[in-house]
């Protein structure tokens, strides 16, 4: 086998395997045989004995998802409709609130690093907001004024920024111009 993650050649193993089980091979000749533990065909007869030949089948990785495919696309919408629509104070969508809005529509609590992921799956991209000096100090410009980002129907390019929580400074991480 090429690759440790070549989930094919993987599964071809299994049932290799499996067969050399159902023939009546001890299982330490089929773990000789096929290169692998002793336990991981003791494994394979449980699950064979479990689910069938079925269990041994190629099947998803990691954890699955909590919002759906349709609740992610409710999302997107109401990402699109704005901050202001969804009862918050200004325009500007950041991490926090966009997880404020997953846990009041979805009952669905994300931290704020992995919003960052469920946002670039949804199309997201990272954009920082415009910077001016006002009155000697620097300020964050939250008007729709990106060059380069396309426009929404109303002509505004929409964001979502990634605020530190209890800091002056937005740090801008992750944006997406919604065009409707």
């Amino acid at each position: 086998m090429a690759h440790k993650r070549d989930f094919k050649a993987l599964e071809q193993r299994r049932l290799m395997g499996a067969k050399l089980l159902a023939k009546g091979v001890p299982a330490a000749e089929v773990a000789r045989q096929v290169g692998v533990a002793r336990q991981t065909v003791a494994a394979w007869q449980r699950l064979l004995e479990e689910k069938g030949v079925a269990g041994l089948r190629c099947r998803t990785l990691g954890r699955p998802r909590e919002l759906s495919d349709a609740q992610s696309a409710e999302l997107g919408k109401l990402l699109v409709q704005g901050a202001l629509a969804q009862g918050f104070p200004t325009e500007l969508w950041t991490l926090p609130r966009v997880a404020r809005l997953i846990k009041q529509r979805f009952c669905v609590a994300y931290s704020s690093g992995h919003i960052w992921h469920l946002l670039r799956r949804l199309g997201f991209s990272c954009q920082k907001p415009a910077r001016r000096a006002v009155g000697g100090g620097i300020e964050t410009r939250h008007s729709g004024g990106v060059r380069g980002l396309p426009r929404n129907a109303h002509g505004l390019a929409a964001r979502v920024v990634d605020q530190n929580d209890g800091s002056t400074e937005a740090s801008a991480r992750c944006a997406r111009a919604i065009a409707s």
